[in-house]
């Protein structure tokens, strides 16, 4: 692949902690180096970059031990120490209900860590059973956490945490959920995974990644308004469709608001797991719309058979095993180990197929996956 970054080997899957400085681009991706599927083990693998087409491999950053059996999804903020990470602390024998755990680096080039103290946990008196994934932004004189999880009353949440200094929390209050029954715009599921705030267009934006008895469905979102650390929903939508999941957002070089995603299924010889392309996010009236991220202009042109513009009309034959084809008001792309449906608004579609995947941008949504 040349156009989507994947490690040298092993397994991988959430990025986060993606961060522009002026050494470039620094991306954090949970990675299981010595096998081809999640295992408890797992740490953060590091990439750097000029740009974000130009991610290499930079080795672990945080890995487990000294009280952590699993490093999982996180992020990273720069306070006036530097960057500071927060991420999952997975311990036995309940993994999924973990806790929020500091590190900062040792080094400009962000490649060795020391673990700081657990800063969050989960809240009490709510039958939660999963807990992680933090995500925290600025909001004035405060800092905020968003955290995901379950809950005993069949809600998926997003909970708040505020701090003066980063270091010390206190809860404040679950500041988004919504009921698995509910499927008003999109069924949201009952468990949010990598829940996250960002401002889009004038609008806010929350985008997590719904999760049920086990099963790891799409990304979906709020749009609506964020304040005083609560989320207020005006549509509810979703952003993906094939096997994208745990898309996480970030700002780039420009200020502009970005996501890319994680691609279940795809694999090599001896690696699972890469990163979506990345894509700049617009809001356009109560719908999250992503377009290709300008970087993507210096690595493949328009026009070439990387990327390319469909009007869909009838059965486009991707490669020799994979095709896209229009059908009634959707589109679905048939691989030889994946089929997947994107509602179809009328437009055209943008295609980039490199090699072992292929996602397309049409207006409803993204659409992707493995195309082998």
């Amino acid at each position: 692949m040349r156009l989507h970054y994947r490690s040298p080997r092993g397994w991988l899957n959430d990025p986060h902690g993606v961060i522009h400085r002026a050494d470039g681009y620094h991306v954090f991706h949970q990675h299981a180096p010595e096998t081809l599927d999640w295992g408890l083990g797992i740490e953060w693998g590091h990439a750097i970059g000029d740009d974000l087409f130009s991610l290499r491999y930079a080795g672990p950053a945080i890995q487990p031990g000294d009280g952590d059996d699993g490093i999982w999804t996180g992020c990273i903020v720069e306070d006036d120490l530097g960057p500071l990470a927060y991420y999952t602390s997975a311990r036995q024998p309940v993994l999924g209900l973990a806790s929020v755990r500091t590190a900062r680096p040792r080094d400009t080039a962000l490649t060795s860590w020391d673990k700081g103290d657990v800063v969050v946990t989960a809240p009490a008196g709510l039958g939660i059973r999963d807990f992680r994934d933090p995500f925290v932004l600025r909001d004035g004189d405060v800092w905020r956490m968003m955290v995901g999880s379950d809950s005993a009353s069949g809600h998926a949440m997003m909970h708040g945490f505020v701090s003066t200094d980063g270091e010390s929390w206190a809860y404040d209050g679950v500041a988004l959920s919504r009921h698995r029954d509910e499927t008003d715009g999109v069924w949201m599921g009952a468990l949010w995974e990598c829940p996250q705030v960002i401002e889009v267009d004038g609008s806010w934006v929350m985008l997590t990644s719904v999760w049920e008895a086990g099963r790891l469905h799409y990304a979906g979102y709020a749009v609506g308004e964020f304040a005083g650390g609560r989320f207020t929903p005006r549509a509810w939508g979703r952003l993906t469709y094939g096997t994208y999941y745990a898309p996480t957002v970030f700002r780039d070089a420009a200020g502009r608001p970005c996501m890319m995603a994680w691609l279940r299924e795809v694999r090599g010889e001896d690696w699972t797991g890469c990163l979506s392309l990345p894509y700049v996010l617009r809001v356009d009236g109560d719908r999250l719309l992503a377009e290709p991220h300008p970087d993507l202009d210096a690595h493949a042109e328009p026009g070439t058979a990387e990327r390319y513009t469909w009007l869909p009309e009838g059965l486009l034959e991707l490669t020799d095993t994979a095709t896209l084809e229009l059908d009634g008001d959707v589109l679905r792309l048939v691989t030889p180990s994946l089929t997947a449906e994107l509602p179809h608004d009328g437009g055209p579609v943008e295609v980039v197929l490199d090699d072992e995947v292929v996602e397309v941008r049409g207006g409803r949504g993204l659409l992707g996956g493995p195309a082998r």
